[in-house]
């Protein structure tokens, strides 16, 4: 799709070494699967800190997950010359906590800095508020789910994606007055807003709208500009209007952003993405006398060959999504995709296990070179894990986070069940 107010242009790998010292400015890294758009933010921050003299710590560089964040940093710290004074990564949610930490005292009023609920959390105050408040606020149809976990849950998470889109409770009731089924939320969102004041709480959503809040002010702006000279963000297309926001009023006094960003890639829609963050960008980020916006376009695959490109583009046949990098040049190293349905997690496990074997005995594939991609880590992991444990194959072991070991699970399970608004719908257990 065409893009407007783009300066496009598509570079080759030997194409790379120009556009990485074309620093200020802001720049939307366009690129498909494998294309190296992290790998282009890497090598930015490395020419800023290396040739341009820019001290690691005025570079802010943001992601989405701790582990991208990690990741991230540990690549820009082996590219530097002098990795003594690493560049920092850091998550979105990890930025607006530190920015509330500092500002939030004398702007919002603050006086101490509010706990984060967790998801359950988030669901048990809101089972609370629908149990406490009027039943004929709400359409009729929807008064008997009142008491209901699964009920609480949708309004929960309705409650994020306004926060993530920067709805308040008066946009929101300007939104309900031609939607019926909406009419009992703007009171209910100032009933939530004013619970988690009282219990000096906040959540995820509420957290990017109050950061959001503390950088309209221009004063703090100049701080953060004072602070960070150049902004790099990665997997742009996984903002929400909040993110993008904040994006925009942290790159307006100093103008220097680039984002990596494919749509086919966004997997937080889910979470409040917004793909149009993507084709904004241009209009967001401004340039000086209006010049065109940058848009690199990476056209050559490092990481994926053509057999799963081709399937790849079969898959997403039909689909034209805005701020798309287009077609991309298919590395050279061969590759196949197949497809296989199981009619059980455990038959899948033992499949998985045995090609695994396989793999290792035929083909001498060492373990080390082999990973295992799950959609979610609750359905199959443990499952898959006592599969690989049978036949004695190293991996990494599924209980990674305290909340998943045995021994912190019974502890969550009941607190569920001590906290639960109706007992019986604490059966389902915490994981």
């Amino acid at each position: 799709m065409a893009m407007t107010n783009f300066d496009e242009r598509r570079l080759g790998p030997d194409q790379w070494s120009d556009a990485v010292a074309e620093t200020d400015g802001p720049q939307l890294v366009a690129a498909g699967p494998g294309a190296g758009k992290t790998e282009f933010l890497v090598r930015r921050a490395a020419h800023l800190v290396d040739e341009a003299g820019i001290p690691p710590a005025a570079l802010l560089t943001l992601t989405f997950s701790r582990r991208a964040a990690v990741g991230l940093r540990e690549r820009i710290g082996q590219t530097l010359r002098n990795p003594a004074g690493s560049v920092g990564a850091s998550t979105f949610h990890s930025f607006f906590y530190r920015v509330l930490e500092v500002h939030a005292p004398e702007l919002l009023g603050w006086t101490d800095l509010p706990s984060i609920l967790t998801g359950p959390e988030q669901i048990n105050l809101v089972s609370e508020l629908l149990a406490d408040g009027p039943d004929n606020a709400w359409p009729k149809t929807f008064r008997p789910l009142l008491g209901t976990r699964t009920f609480a849950a949708e309004v929960a998470d309705f409650i994020l994606r306004a926060n993530e889109r920067l709805i308040t409770p008066e946009n929101l009731e300007t939104i309900a007055a031609n939607r019926a089924d909406w009419r009992a939320l703007p009171d209910f969102l100032r009933r939530y807003r004013q619970a988690l004041k009282d219990q000096n709480r906040i959540d995820y959503g509420t957290l990017q709208a109050a950061t959001v809040e503390i950088l309209e002010n221009e004063q703090v702006r100049k701080k953060l500009a004072d602070q960070y000279r150049y902004l790099l963000v990665d997997e742009y297309q996984d903002t929400t209007v909040a993110q993008a926001r904040l994006l925009v009023l942290l790159n307006q006094a100093r103008g220097n952003i680039t984002v990596a960003a494919d749509p086919y890639q966004s997997i937080y829609g889910f979470r409040g993405a917004d793909l149009r963050n993507v084709v904004r960008f241009a209009d967001d980020f401004h340039t000086p006398a209006g010049k065109p916006v940058r848009r690199w376009v990476l056209d050559t695959s490092f990481r994926t060959p053509a057999a799963i490109l081709d399937a790849a583009v079969g898959l997403t046949a039909g689909i034209d999504l805005p701020g798309a990098a287009g077609p991309v040049k298919p590395a050279d190293h061969p590759g196949r995709v197949e497809a296989y349905v199981f009619e059980h997690p455990s038959q899948e496990s033992e499949w998985i296990a045995s090609e695994i074997v396989r793999l290792h005995m035929e083909e001498q594939i060492p373990y080390s070179r082999m990973a295992v991609l799950v959609r979610t880590k609750r359905r199959l992991l443990v499952e898959l894990s006592r599969a690989l444990e049978r036949r004695s194959i190293p991996h990494d072991q599924p209980n990674v986070r305290l909340t998943d070991h045995p021994a912190a699970r019974i502890i969550f399970d009941l607190a569920q069940a001590a906290t639960a608004v109706n007992p019986t719908e604490a059966a389902a257990p915490m994981r």
